[in-house]
This record gives structure tokens, sequence and C-alpha cells, in this order.
């Protein structure tokens, strides 16, 4: 995983001799209880520098006492309207205040990073409740936040806003007013600002800063003509001071600045570089594209030794440069002042700007800043050597699933520049494929075909480059692997034949050491056999994946693996299987870093499922939405789909049909920027059908029967696992109708496919209906022999809802099963599950009697504590820390006025809160 800057988090240094900003201080102090402070002006007015004094203040009065308030600092850039990259940033920032977990905190860091993109709101989400679980408050400052141009961001930084908790205080310091819901909050009296007028330098604090600061020895009369032309502008000040250092001039100098603050800028950099020795200069300006700098990367770039004595200098002579670390080995110039030199650099040394970046480029793969160098070979057009560098990474970032920088790469070189190089372009070409661009895809995977078979491929292959040829060796283990690209890129749409011919290619072709690859084919094979609705084949392809995932020490792809095995365990009935699966793999990922990805938060959503048949929904429904969201955060449609397809069931069973909907409708909203592969249309189609039913509209539901041009006749020669689905909701729809034969008769022939196909689950629920259709026919003999057929099958793994979600009909039914002393123990569990599915959330006014309410957190723990549970068990059950067990253990005592859990336990039997 490619590393953060440590340096973007680090909280300035406050430089000595800064002009005292009393009132403004004050000002800053008083808004602390608002959500917002807002420090807007145009560059050079001093607004980081107020921030940093302002904490050092609040530190040396006793308004922050120490281990009272976290300070998370993050330094933006443009490179930060990446909404991955900007949250990244803000996730490290608040782990290393100690504002957020650590595991919380590496599990998002490696979220950001990794190939599940998350969206933006998950993130949010993610540390909103964990700053809220921490009573300590947070400052949360962003620097330079007019670069944050991207809607993505802003729109996360509103809802942060508006679900902000109470611990969290947001300090924004921009050149311009940032995109947010101002006027909301000035209306609500949440926010606290500050603008250029009143940044602006006074008389007194101009003759400060000039005199005693910057050591001049100006009149009052210099001053205040310099403060006029400056408009107090600070940076104005700074610039016009070093130019005036060492001149007897001075008045005349000061009279002859006019114009507006950029033409005074641009006059005063000239002046303050033509000061500088012809060395300082020429440094300054072949330096000034870095965006940070340290004296050996100096000195690649100059050619000269002397980096780090030029850096020390331009220092102490408040030459703009920013120290970024404690050791000040690494350092930034001014932003404002990097433009100006950066601009300066194109009119003079145009030319050398390539040079210079190939340079950079050079120097940080050398020193082991793998993506700096990539970055600065594509600012130099240089895309040949940024396509050596990306290649040399390629394996290691597919062997650990981080595909979310390979792809960023891979978009920002030409792809002239790829045509020989087979394996970049069957990677972006699976890339197009994830996102719906089946086209395009196919066009770059048949390219890299034809540079397989003609035998060319190698790390010179610009357009005006000779390749190289690679082994023969090497290249047939290229075209092994595009076998296995292939084969995934048919798991998008579904399309099973593909599936299994190039899987079964790609397993007879692959070396065996070549474990990553071979392990990917073995879960896309079980994936097909899995689309046919085949569970033993599949089982048995995905139990090997896992194997050699175990075997080769794989976490990554064990992950993956294994939740294919814990989907094909759930289809065979193994529920109690499934979760041990699922849990143990989510306990592993916590560890692994791996809990915020897509495929962590599928699982989740599949023990949801699980959780919800065996009628513990409120865990079902907690586990269920959160893995939904994760799940959300991943480029892979079919994981999304099949993350909303487990969710979907819960909702169903907590009779939710308006989040259902809501499930539905953004399945919609993905196609509006993606090609849903047809399975996921379909099976959107069918839940919005099955809702219907549930909800008693028989006339909406029908019309899905006759879009699908489904009647009694419909062949049933094979039946995958979408199929059979169809082919059960048009039974449910038949029985809804007051059809029961045709049901009757159209389930007898859907239920040999689900007995072939091992489909457990499936069979349970036709059986169950079968039941059903008999009994509305008045049959009840026939009705109770396929209800005790279920049952018998039901019984051990602990199937609930599978009966109990068929509502009052099947309840009659197992009553008179019941009088029949037919699995009575069973049914006795299965009716005492027949009651109104409660509201998750507690009503505020059984907490009315409490301190302060709580939370829907802490009565999970309160409830675990209840039955007796040790804070590490609760740890282990809701995937927290010990640590945040105990925080919220010390919470619900505080809130409920008792000292230990009997206490606890007692007084929440007493209100009814559990």
């Amino acid at each position: 995983m490619e590393q953060l800057l440590t340096t973007k988090t680090n909280i300035p240094i406050t430089r000595p001799g800064i002009v005292p900003r009393d009132r403004l201080v004050q000002h800053l102090t008083e808004g602390l209880n608002r959500k917002l402070t807002l420090i807007s002006a145009p560059a050079g007015y001093g607004k980081s520098t107020l921030v940093t004094d302002w904490l050092n203040h609040l530190c040396e009065s006793g308004e922050i006492e120490r281990g009272n308030t976290r300070i998370a600092w993050v330094s933006l850039d443009e490179d930060d309207n990446d909404p991955y990259r900007f949250f990244a940033y803000t996730t490290a920032a608040l782990l290393r205040a100690g504002a957020i977990e650590k595991e919380i905190g590496d599990g998002l860091l490696n979220l950001l990073q990794s190939s599940q993109h998350p969206e933006i709101s998950s993130a949010i989400v993610s540390l909103i409740n964990e700053i809220s679980r921490n009573p300590t408050r947070t400052m949360l400052i962003f620097d330079d936040f007019h670069v944050i141009q991207a809607a993505r961001v802003i729109d996360a930084l509103n809802f942060l806003l508006e679900n902000q908790p109470e611990q969290l205080h947001l300090v924004i310091a921009s050149r311009e007013d940032p995109d947010l819901h101002l006027p909301r909050l000035r209306a609500r009296g949440q926010i606290s600002e500050l603008r250029a007028a009143d940044l602006r330098f006074d008389a007194a604090e101009s003759a400060e800063f000039l005199n005693r600061g910057m050591g001049l020895n100006l009149s009052d009369a210099d001053i205040r003509a310099l403060e006029n032309r400056t408009e107090g502008w600070i940076a104005g000040l700074q610039l016009a001071a070093i130019s005036l250092q060492g001149k007897e001039d001075a008045s005349e100098r000061i009279k002859s600045f006019s114009g507006s603050h950029r033409i005074v800028l641009d006059y005063l950099v000239e002046e303050v570089l033509e000061q500088q020795p012809e060395h300082i200069q020429d440094f300054l300006l072949k330096t000034s594209l870095l965006d940070r700098l340290n004296g050996a990367l100096c000195n690649a770039l100059t050619g000269h030794a002397d980096g780090q004595q030029v850096l020390e200098y331009l220092d102490q002579a408040n030459l703009f440069l920013l120290p970024l670390d404690d050791e000040r080995e690494w350092f930034r110039y001014h932003h404002l002042f990097a433009d100006l030199l950066h601009q300066r650099l194109e009119q003079s040394m145009a030319n050398e700007i390539p040079v210079l970046n190939k340079l950079a480029s050079r120097w940080f793969h050398e020193n082991k800043h793998p993506a700096e160098a990539v970055s600065y070979a594509i600012r130099a057009a240089d895309f040949d050597r940024a396509a050596d560098l990306v290649e040399q990474r390629t394996d290691r970032l597919w062997q650990q699933g981080e595909h979310g920088k390979l792809r960023e790469w891979l978009q920002a070189i030409p792809i002239e520049y790829l045509e020989c190089r087979p394996m970049m372009l069957m990677t972006r070409g699976y890339y197009l494929h994830s996102i719906g661009k089946k086209e395009q895809g196919d066009l770059l995977l048949e390219k890299a075909e034809r540079c397989i078979q003609g035998g060319d491929s190698g790390s010179q292959a610009g357009p005006n480059q000779t390749s190289n040829s690679k082994s023969t060796g090497e290249m047939n283990k290229l075209a092994s692997r595009l076998e296995v690209i292939r084969a995934l890129t048919h798991t998008f749409t579904g399309y099973v034949p593909g599936m299994i011919r190039h899987s079964n290619r790609a397993l007879k072709l692959l070396p065996d050491q070549d474990l990553t690859w071979r392990i990917l084919a073995a879960i896309t094979l079980g994936d097909a056999y899995s689309y046919l609705g085949d569970m033993t084949e599949s089982y048995k392809a995905r139990s090997e994946a896992v194997q050699a995932c175990e075997a080769a020490g794989d976490k990554y792809y064990g992950l993956v693996a294994s939740l294919k095995l814990a989907s094909t365990l759930k289809e065979q009935g193994k529920l109690r299987q499934t979760i041990k699966i699922c849990e143990d793999q989510l306990e592993l990922a916590s560890g692994a870093g791996y809990l915020q990805t897509g495929t962590a938060g599928c699982l989740m959503t599949l023990q949801a499922e699980v959780l919800a048949e065996v009628n513990d929904l409120e865990k079902a429904a907690h586990l269920g939405e959160t893995g939904n969201r994760i799940s959300e955060t991943s480029n892979n449609l079919s994981l999304i789909g099949f993350s909303k397809n487990y969710y979907m069931r819960v909702l169903l069973s907590l009779n939710d049909f308006s989040t259902a909907e809501s499930l539905i409708r953004s399945i919609a909203r993905l196609g509006q920027n993606s090609t849903l592969p047809a399975w996921l249309v379909d099976m959107s189609s069918n839940w919005q059908a099955l809702v219907d039913l549930k909800r008693g509209d028989e006339h909406s539901a029908a019309k899905w029967v006759e879009e699908r041009g489904m009647d009694e006749s419909s062949p049933i020669d094979q039946v995958d696992f979408l199929q059979l689905f169809d082919h059960i909701l048009f039974c449910r729809i038949l029985l809804a109708q007051e059809q029961p034969e045709a049901a009757a008769n159209h389930l007898e022939k859907v239920s040999r496919f689900a007995v072939k196909a091992g489909r457990t689950t499936s069979l349970i629920e036709i059986l169950v209906l079968q039941s059903l259709a008999f009994f509305m026919l008045g049959d009840v003999s026939t009705s109770l022999e396929h209800l005790e057929k279920a049952l018998s099958i039901a019984e051990q793994p602990g199937f609930v809802r599978i009966f109990v979600d068929e509502g009052e009909a099947m309840e009659r039914l197992l009553k008179i099963a019941a009088s029949q002393h037919i699995s009575p123990a069973y049914i006795n569990n299965l009716l005492a599950a027949f009651q109104p599915v409660l509201e998750i959330h507690q009503e505020a006014t059984t907490q009315e009697r409490l301190v302060e309410p709580l939370s829907f957190r802490e009565i999970e723990v309160l409830q675990l504590i209840s039955e007796g549970l040790t804070n590490p068990e609760i740890a282990s059950r809701l995937y927290l820390s010990l640590n945040t067990v105990k925080v919220h253990t010390r919470n619900i005592y505080g809130k409920m006025g008792v000292n230990n859990r009997t206490q606890a336990a007692a007084k929440a039997s007493e209100l009814g809160i559990l």
C-alpha cells in the first residue's frame, strides 16, 4: 500500500517573534461552542499562522488541557480533490490525533487506498460514528481549503456539518468561501467567521511586524504609507520588508508601490529574487515545481551539492519556506510563492521543466517513493518511464488487491504507451469492464492478446521506441493471465460458459507458482457454478480456492474466496457454518485492515441475511445496514449487487418496505453512470415485484409476470440462480391471484431442479409454498406432508423466517401441524416468532428517566452486558476494540447513574430499555 505523507497532518511550527493577534484569538475562542470556524481571506493574510497561534494560546491559557482536546490538522493541496485521498488524509489526521480508534482508522485508510473505493458518505458516517463515541473534544482543521473544488468532497463536508457530533469542532482556512451551506449555518448561529477585513494588520500590528519582526527602522509615516499601499495585507508587508532590508531609500521605494495585490506581489517578488545571488535564484526556480523538497532532492534538480545549506538559508531568511517536520528535513514553499516561482520558471526556462520533472521522478524512484516517482514522470509527459514504473508494481498491487492506485495510473497514461504492455492493457480493460464499459474493455483485451501472440512486450514500449521481447515462458504466463481476466469480465454480465471456459483454460496453463492468478481463476470457476445454481460444484471450486489462499497466506483473496464459499453454504442451507465463516473472516479482516473494504461489507450483509433467517433481527438490521453501506464503496458492480440482494432479505423480514424500495432505487442510480449487469437489473425488478406483493399490491406485481413473459407453460429446462428466483416469485404471484393449483403444479417442476442443484434453502421455500398452495386448495393432508418435509430439513440448521414471513396462513397451518404432534418443539419456537416486528430503535420516552439518553450503540452494549458477556466478548460480537467497549460502558454507567454491570442490567430492566 502506498504510504500517506505524515507531513500533511503535521501542525505547522509557530515561528518565534510573530505579531500577537489577541483580538482575533479571543474571537476564535468564543466560537468554539459552534460547529464551524471559517477563516476566509485572500492569500497572504496569515490564516495558517493565526490558527497555529490560536492553538498555542489555547494550550498556554488552559482552555485546552492536556488530553481533553485532540487536534487533527490537514494541509490540503490540489491532489486532495480526489475524494478518496481527501478522506484518507482526514482519517490519518484524526487517527494521529487519537480522535478515532486505531483499528477503525487503519481500516478506513486501507479502504481509501484499495480497489474497493467507497462512496464518500460511507467514510464520513464511519468517522462521525467513531468521533461521537469518544467523549473527548476534537478540533479538525483544514488548511488551504480553497484548493478543494470537487463536488463529492463538498457534498461530504456538508453532510458532516449537518450530522456533526457535539464533540467535533471544524476549522476551515481558505482563500475563498467554500461552497458549503454557510447561509444555513449563519441562520442557526452555528458558525464563527473571520475575513480579510478582520485579518489585516492595523497600524500598531504593522509597526510591530515591520520594525521588530523584520528588523527595519521605519518611521510612523512610512509604516502608515506601506500599510495603506498594502491595505494591511500581511504577505505584501513581508515581501515589502524583505525588499527594503538594507536599503537607505525606503521612503521612496514605499511610494512606488501601487496597483492590485497581484501587481504589487509580482513587483515585490521580482525585487526579492533580484536581491538574491544568482545561484539562489536558480535554486528557487528549479525547485519550485516540487510539492515537497529536501536537500538531496534539490541537489538532484540543481546539479549542485548544497541543497540542505540553501534550504537552511531560505528558512532563516523567511523566504516563504515552510518546514514539514520537526527535524526540518522536508520543506515546501508557501503556495503563492511557489506559484509565482513556477510562473517565472515557465517564462525563463520552459524547456527545462520536463527535464526537472524527470529528475524528480528518478530521485523519488531511487529513494523508494514509487507513487511520487510515477507522478513526476506523468507531469514530465515521460509516459514510457511512467509505464515502466507502473509495470514494475502491477504484480504486487494485484497480489495485495490494491487496485485503486493502479487504476489511477493507468487512466493517466495515454493508451498508445501501453500498446506492447499486455499486462497493463488487460488490467485497464478489466477496470473498464468493472464499471460497465464492456466494448471499450474488450478492445483493450484484444490488443493485449495480439501483443502476446506477436511475442512483443517490454519496458521500451512507447510510440517512438523499439519493443523488447520477453521470454516464451513469460509470454505464456501472460496468455494464461489473460484467460483469467476474460473469465473475470464475464462475471460482470453473468455469462457462465465464458467464465467456465476461460477459468479452466487458465488453471490448465498457469504456472503452479503464479498463486494469485490461480486463486482468481478458482474463485471465478466457483462463481460460474453458483450462477448456474449448481451448489455442489460451486462448493467444490470455492473450497479449493479457500484452501489455496490459506496455503499461500493470501489474506485479501482469502477474504474474497471465503465470501464466495459462505454464500454457497447459505444456499446449501448450512446456516451455522455460514455465520461462522463470516464471523471468522470479519475478525481476520479487522486484523489485516480490510474491515472497511467492499468485500468485508458484503460478508456483513450475507451474515445479516442469515441472522435474520434465524430471527436475530436486531443484529441483522444493524449489520445489514453497515455492510450495505460499506459494500457500496466497491467499484465492482457484481459485489454491490449481491450485497444489496442479501440486505433486501433482511429488510423484508423487518417489513421495512420504505428502505427496501430505497435500495431498489439505489440500483437504478448506479445505472446512470455505468452499464449494469443484466442479472442485477432483473434482480432489481424481481425485488420490486416482491415488495409489491408484501404490500398487497397484486396488480403491480402481476405486471412483472407480463414483463417476464411467464406463464404456467414456461419451460424449466435449466434453472440458474436468477431463474430459480423468477419461478418461485411467479408461483407467489399465482398464490396471491388465488390460483393455488397452477402454483402447486409449477412448484413441483421447480422443486426437482432445486434438489438436483443442492439448493436446500430454495427447496425449503418451495416446500413451504407448496404447503400453502394445498392448504388453499383445502387438501390439508397433502399440505401437511409438504410442511413436514420442509420442517425436517429446516429444523437442524435453525430456519425461522422462511416460515414466519409467510404470515397468518402459515401460522394457522403450523398450529394444525402442532396439534398432530409434527416437530412439536420446533413448531413451538416458530409460533413464538409470530409477533409484530419491533422497531430497532428505542423511543425516547423509554429513557426519559436517564440523565442523558443512551445511543443505539450503547443500548447494544447494555444488552450484551445484561446477557452476562465480558468486555472482550462484547468487543468481538460488535467488531469494536476493547477500549471502545470500555468507553461505552463508562458512558452507560454515567447516564444511568449506576456503578457496576449488575446495577446497569437491573436499571435497564426497570426502565424497559432492553
